[in-house]
């Protein structure tokens, strides 16, 4: 289980240093769930800080600012690497890896968006409360967990956010104390 988590933060820490768009939107999600209690360590019910980052990834590459594991997995003469029967390689070498369109979105576009998004609680269940699949052990849901109050508080603070962020992007406000916003954004909606 070591090597598997070493694994997994190898490929977290390639995902943040492929892209300084992807390092801040990450960073910014992560610090957000943590101010707003969403997210612990240790066994709760909580959203561990891995999940949060897996749902960042995932967005961005949906957003196709980061690639898919897929793709970094699927690069001709790439070493498998199996831990425990699952695939862990991934390639690292950019110049092997197809170029991804241009991002044309803003960092506070790309935040509105994902907490849009993942205020749906529909884009995060399947048949438990919540289900953030483990990218590379893809039976073990990361958020087993997490309770049905916890859910609905990361549902209402994501709301909360878009809507801030949407209010920014829509009226094309200049953010001219970019501290004051991000101190806005990361105050708690609504209490523990």
């Amino acid at each position: 289980a070591t090597t598997m988590g070493v694994m997994n933060s190898a490929y977290v820490r390639f995902c943040a240093d492929f892209d300084p768009l992807a390092r801040n939107f990450i960073m910014i999600v992560k610090v957000f769930a943590k101010e707003h209690n969403l997210s612990g360590s240790g066994r709760g019910d909580h959203f561990s800080s891995y999940s949060i980052v897996l749902l960042a990834i995932f967005f961005l590459q949906k957003q196709s600012i980061l690639h898919s594991l897929w793709v970094l997995q699927n690069v001709p003469g790439l070493h498998r690497m199996e831990i425990n029967g699952y695939n862990f390689s991934i390639c690292t070498d950019t110049s092997l890896l197809p170029k991804l369109e241009p991002n044309t979105s803003s960092l506070v576009e790309l935040l509105q968006k994902f907490f849009q998004h993942h205020s749906q609680r529909e884009n995060l269940q399947v048949n438990k409360v919540v289900t953030i699949q483990d990218p590379f052990e893809v039976k073990r849901n990361v958020v087993s967990n997490v309770s049905l109050k916890r859910l609905e508080k990361l549902l209402i603070s994501f709301n909360k956010a878009a809507n801030l962020l949407e209010e920014v992007v829509q009226k094309e406000v200049e953010i001219a104390d970019r501290k004051e916003f991000i101190k806005t954004l990361l105050t708690p909606c609504i209490e523990t």
